[in-house]
């Protein structure tokens, strides 16, 4: 009796512990994994609030991966490659052509238009994340270079802090007069050459490429060069080749140097490393004789083609874009955002640095984009040809007119090669 008492204890126990598994296994199931890649510099309280949410709202277990941009491009391609790619992405703008023209996006063409917030977005936003005529992206930053300058510094130096330099012979003469009364470089290069870029961009180039050739050779273009490599000789911080984006960020933060071209997305640093730095964001410097114009910036999400939860990706997309979200992301780092409603809340209008920025984007230009639609991205920032032809400028002090020349040519073979011409 005792006997069997314990055989049916121990098949009970058997009993309970198999349902146990495959409750377990139930639940594992239902539990499910969904995974969006991020920009590190971009982990902002609201967006974690809004990943909780969601995860919380669509039974997910939310894996948010935090990647610097250079080590982003290398495991998404090397995820498009082996076909294991994530939910959602949240990358550069111009790079969403790039990715669309291999065919590694989902076109979101039909659910973009079929959504009424839409409408709401700067008309412009929507080219950068278009490719002939289709939609593979929404804009979740949409910001402008502008040249930031220290206040105290120019007082310093004897010049009108409210009146910053606006051509690039001003700009000259400013960096010149500031290092030479103050001992302070007048200007800060960075070791990213994405930061030419707005000074190349003007009404007259306003593309890098025009009717399928590079177009910035010209003669404004290389009077910006010379000028450009002029103040790396003799008035500037300039990059040394591995210097890091954030030391040549902190010198003018730290006031070492007293202007430097950034974005918004310095708000937050300067705020945190220097709140009572005195400075002011202007257009950044061009030519006399054609019309400013400055390079747009900002990252964009998309869903990967081969992505899990493709449908669940489109409605996080629209809970990160929402305009409550942009303003209070705006609130806490400062960033600028694509919608229309965002532009006239009374945080970016009460704010002197972000509205001043925002009076920029109708002037901000997708520069590299052709590059990007050809599948070139060499021949614009973060490309080996476009780094070379910047590093050559600043730090290698080659003939800016060998140096323009030599990028033209390169450039220019490499679209006849992709266009079979």
């Amino acid at each position: 009796m005792l006997r069997e008492v314990r055989i049916s204890l121990i098949i009970m126990l058997s009993i309970g512990f198999l349902i146990g598994l495959a409750f377990t296994a139930v639940s594992a199931q239902q539990t499910k994994v969904f995974t969006v890649y991020w920009n590190s510099n971009h982990d902002y309280k609201v967006y974690d609030t809004v990943f909780d949410k969601f995860a919380a709202e669509h039974g997910f277990k939310l894996q948010k991966i935090d990647l610097l941009w250079p080590d982003f491009s290398k495991k998404i391609n090397a995820d498009f490659a082996a076909g294991t790619v994530p939910d959602l992405i949240e990358v550069p703008a111009p790079w969403v052509s790039t990715f669309a023209s291999q065919g590694n996006l989902q076109d979101i063409t039909q659910q973009v238009q079929s959504w009424p917030d839409s409408k709401d977005w700067f008309t412009n936003t929507w080219k950068e994340v278009s490719l002939n005529g289709r939609i593979y992206g929404v804009k979740l930053h949409n910001t402008a270079f502008a040249l930031f300058y220290n206040k105290d510094l120019f007082r310093k130096a004897g010049l009108d802090p409210e009146n910053p330099p606006q051509t690039l012979e001003q700009f000259k003469n400013a960096v010149e007069v500031i290092t030479e009364k103050t001992g302070v470089p007048g200007f800060s290069f960075d070791a990213d050459s994405q930061y030419l870029v707005p000074f190349l961009a003007t009404s007259e180039t306003p593309s890098l490429i025009k009717n399928d050739r590079i177009a910035i050779d010209t003669p404004s273009i290389l009077k910006t060069l010379e000028v450009l490599q002029e103040i790396a000789k003799n008035w500037a911080l300039t990059p040394s080749p591995g210097a890091s984006y954030q030391a040549m960020r902190r010198a003018f933060i730290t006031g070492a140097s007293a202007m430097m071209i950034s974005g918004p997305w310095d708000i937050a640093n300067i705020k945190k490393l220097n709140p009572n730095l005195d400075y002011g964001v202007t257009m950044p410097p061009y030519p006399k004789g054609v019309e400013p114009r400055t390079l747009v910036a900002g990252t964009a999400v998309a869903i990967p083609k081969g992505a899990a939860h493709p449908a669940a990706a489109w409605e996080l997309i629209k809970l990160l874009t929402q305009v409550n979200i942009e303003v209070e992301a705006t609130r806490e780092a400062g960033m600028l955002m694509p919608r229309k409603t965002w532009a006239n809340s009374s945080v970016v209008q009460q704010n002197k640095v972000i509205k001043a920025f925002a009076k920029l984007l109708p002037y901000a230009v997708p520069f590299g984009l052709r590059a990007n639609q050809l599948g070139l991205p060499d021949l614009t920032w973060g490309g080996d040809l476009f780094d070379a032809f910047y590093q050559n400028i600043i730090y290698g002090l080659k003939s800016p007119s060998e140096a323009l020349n030599e990028f033209v040519a390169k450039g220019n073979k490499e679209i006849q090669n992709r266009l079979g011409k």
